[in-house]
């Protein structure tokens, strides 16, 4: 069922399901594929993930801003040159997204630059739609979560849509390769977990589902035509659009705080 590689420095630590660990050799550059997936784990590593193998490997990324009582880890976006972090600053109540400038064949990453965020941008939702255009979440003045995008090249804001009234995205956001819907982990408060889907062209609701789970949903990916939810805990779900049903499909090696797929393989 899969097996989960941590790289650190030349060598790399497998773990399989028993918990046995040894180690590997691990000379070769690690290869992240474009079907492949990044996450952010609450400590701040980072990961790439191959649904077909189920294999997680721990990527070596310099820069990267350790959590602790002042600094959460909040959500990943990449492309395939780019990368970005969002981490929130508990003292200075600020959001810093931090970027790397990344190849995926070998996988490489360098640190870029730093960018600060209002304090109303939501941690729970970040994509990556070009190197300068990101979206993400924003709290208005009254109390509503507001789709925005995000031009990196002047570190402006701008409104889309508004989730609907009493949900707030509990995770992450994924806008389809086609640019026509994007997509959200939403919750309501009280225990009701959602995916939705909206129309990026003019924000009508295409999908409303309750999720029969308890966990928050906090990072969502696609590998072609599949939807992968993946919960607070690190169960990792996928998502059937005939039934609207959802099935266990494994877990990953820590607690993950968001997930990235490359907007080519978000077939949906």
């Amino acid at each position: 069922n899969g097996r989960w590689y941590i790289r650190k420095n030349t060598s790399c630590r497998t773990i399989d399901f028993n918990m046995t660990i040894c180690w590997e050799s691990c000379d070769e550059p690690v290869t992240v594929l474009t079907s492949d997936v990044l996450m952010v784990t609450e400590g701040g590593d980072i990961l790439s993930y191959n649904a077909s193998t189920k294999n997680y490997i721990y990527l070596g990324v310099p820069n990267k801003l350790v959590p602790s009582l002042n600094v959460q880890i909040l959500d990943i976006a990449h492309t395939s040159t780019k990368m970005w972090v969002l981490n929130e600053d508990l003292v200075n109540n600020i959001n810093i997204l931090r970027e790397w400038d990344i190849t995926l064949s070998p996988f490489t990453a360098t640190f870029n630059q730093d960018y600060t965020l209002p304090s109303n941008v939501y941690g729970a939702g970040l994509y990556a739609d070009t190197n300068t255009n990101l979206i993400c979440t924003v709290v208005n003045t009254f109390g509503n979560q507001v789709i925005n995008e995000l031009d990196l090249t002047t570190n402006t804001l701008t409104p889309n849509y508004q989730i609907p009234t009493g949900y707030l995205i509990s995770g992450d956001l994924l806008l389809n390769s086609t640019n026509s819907s994007i997509f959200a982990s939403i919750d309501n408060g009280v225990g009701n977990k959602a995916l939705l889907s909206m129309d990026y062209s003019n924000g009508s609701i295409l999908l409303q589902n309750i999720l029969p789970i308890s966990e928050l949903i906090f990072g969502m990916f696609c590998v072609n035509t599949s939807l992968y939810l993946m919960g607070e805990l690190g169960n990792l779900y996928l998502y059937n659009f005939t039934s609207n049903t959802i099935s266990l499909d494994g877990s990953a090696p820590s607690n993950i705080n968001g997930a990235s797929s490359l907007k080519a393989s978000n077939n949906i």
